[in-house]
């Protein structure tokens, strides 16, 4: 099988994505569960619908939740005092030289046979996961936070929830970036901001603004690789009727890792091939809005207007990320309670919402419930 030949990897909070995008990487401080009661356990007293030991080793070390991959950080004290949320993030330190990182969701998929055409591929989960940022996003959470039975499954589902929670607070900025007469506009925008925010980020972090693709898309294997293309094989099934291989689902995660091995460009040679060579394929952007390093425009605004809502906001893009956080912390907090049973489905359902990963508000295709809810009101 596939995941029996594939290289050793790490552990999983972290995106399998083409491109690591903006996915809570404030969330490298330690974020310590808002919920935990003062002067005792979580867990004391409570009843799991998963095992104890399924659960407790992955949310809770040393009191501390890490549903995040670690890289080494570049500050090598208890509590460095120079990652701006440090202060913003209950128990903020980097976790003695090491910082969490949260990314999944549906971009692992961008990348399974991306070189061929699409009638080409054995299966459109590129197509897929665009669905995915956009219809029955809620009921596909759900659905993923009731099938968890192992480990690398709740780690999964826990990175999957932060990858919704910051797409659906930076993502309405990044649109507005890109529109005709911001920094970003034109073919590609998307994209370059995106790694430009990375490599900054990661810059930050580690000291070096080269985002390598262990520290990205670490690629899962053996049994943890198994247990989490058999989730997704269920959820996918389940929410969106799609019965995918687990295979093909196991390829989409090699897929991701080859490719967004070669995109780091230390000295610019291989930015520089890729800018000529990707006309060719899918157009300006395709390739290179991958490509690390690369520095964030300058021109920024911190007066923006959310072009989805119409509302107006101040403080720019990195006034967004403690937003993310706080979101990231509420989602995967809410998790933790219902698996413990401690927060019914329905209570569940209404904190997660079920918004378009792109505009960040529900949509009558990530929330067709409550929209064929509301319909049938309206006519009765």
């Amino acid at each position: 099988m596939l995941w029996q030949t594939l290289p050793s990897s790490v552990t999983f909070g972290d995106s399998f994505s083409l491109r690591a995008k903006s996915r809570l990487r404030r969330l490298r401080s330690d974020t310590r569960l808002r919920a935990q009661p003062r002067g005792g356990s979580l867990f004391e007293n409570l009843t799991f619908s998963l095992p104890r030991s399924t659960i407790i080793p992955t949310l809770i070390r040393k009191g501390t939740l890490h549903a995040g991959r670690l890289y080494p950080c570049a500050h090598r004290k208890k509590s460095c005092g120079n990652h701006p949320l440090q202060n913003s993030v209950p128990g903020g330190v980097c976790g003695g030289g090491k910082i969490i990182e949260h990314y999944f969701g549906p971009d692992s998929f961008f990348c399974f046979e991306i070189w061929k055409k699409r009638a080409k591929r054995r299966y459109d989960l590129p197509g897929l996961g665009s669905r995915m940022h956009e219809e029955k996003t809620g009921a596909f959470l759900r659905s993923l936070c009731a099938n968890v039975k192992t480990r690398p499954q709740v780690e999964y589902t826990l990175g999957f929830l932060s990858h919704y929670a910051a797409d659906t607070v930076v993502h309405p900025f990044i649109c507005a970036m890109c529109a005709p007469g911001q920094p970003y506009a034109g073919k590609g925008g998307h994209g370059y901001l995106e790694i430009a925010l990375d490599s900054t980020l990661h810059a930050e972090d580690t000291g070096s603004a080269l985002v390598p693709v262990d520290d990205v898309s670490p690629l899962p294997t053996g049994e943890e690789l198994a247990d989490i293309t058999a989730l997704l094989h269920t959820c996918l099934l389940e929410t969106y009727g799609e019965d995918i291989p687990v295979e093909y689902l196991a390829d989409a995660f090699w897929h991701t890792y080859r490719l967004r091995g070669l995109f780091p460009s230390k000295h610019g040679v291989r930015r520089v091939f890729f800018w000529l060579v990707e006309p060719l394929f899918g157009g300006r952007g395709f390739i290179t809005g991958h490509v690390s390093p690369r520095q964030l425009d300058k021109r920024l605004p911190d007066d923006w207007t959310d072009p989805f809502t119409g509302e107006h906001h101040d403080g720019g893009l990195f006034a967004l990320l403690p937003k993310a956080v706080f979101r990231s912390e509420q989602f995967m907090g809410a998790a933790l309670l219902y698996w413990m049973n401690r927060l019914p489905p329905a209570e569940f359902a209404e904190k997660l919402g079920s918004m378009s990963y792109l505009q960040g508000i529900a949509t009558p295709e990530s929330d067709p419930d409550t929209t064929n809810q509301t319909e049938k009101e309206n006519t009765v």
